[in-house]
């Protein structure tokens, strides 16, 4: 038997190493989880880009890569289905959520906050999170 790394799984790596590098050009901290995780997959550290002051506010994130067109993309926007399981970790947790959705080859990474994006009943029930670009 062979053992394989999958296409998918090198997008999802070099969708990671996309969003650390945009993190970081901010001036923030970002924090891979690494190894095993159930649906976050890094750490955002807010951080003062002038005095490099950190004060332990975070957010989470859940990155998500594909090469492929997102669902329903315009030149405006796009969308991405998650799922309820996803949902309901992401929401049960104590800090904010970021879903980051990235196309590693073209560079480009939208952010979402999913707490605020899913805070009504209407919206859990959709699944599907709006990004404009």
């Amino acid at each position: 038997m062979i053992k394989r790394i999958g296409r998918s799984d090198i997008i999802g790596e070099q969708g990671i190493a996309l969003i650390r590098q945009i993190v970081l050009s901010m001036g923030l901290m970002f924090y891979e989880t690494g190894g095993v995780e159930a649906g976050i997959d890094g750490i955002i550290e807010l951080r003062d880009d002038v005095t490099g002051e950190v004060s332990n506010q975070i957010l989470q994130v859940q990155g998500k890569a594909t090469e492929q067109a997102f669902v329903a993309e315009t030149e405006a926007s796009f969308e991405f289905t998650c799922t309820e399981a996803d949902i309901q970790y992401w929401r049960s947790g104590t800090a904010p959520v970021l879903l980051i959705v990235a196309r590693p080859s073209a560079g480009v990474a939208h952010w979402k906050s999913i707490k605020d994006w899913f805070a009504s009943d209407e919206a859990v029930q959709a699944r599907k999170v709006k990004f404009n670009k």
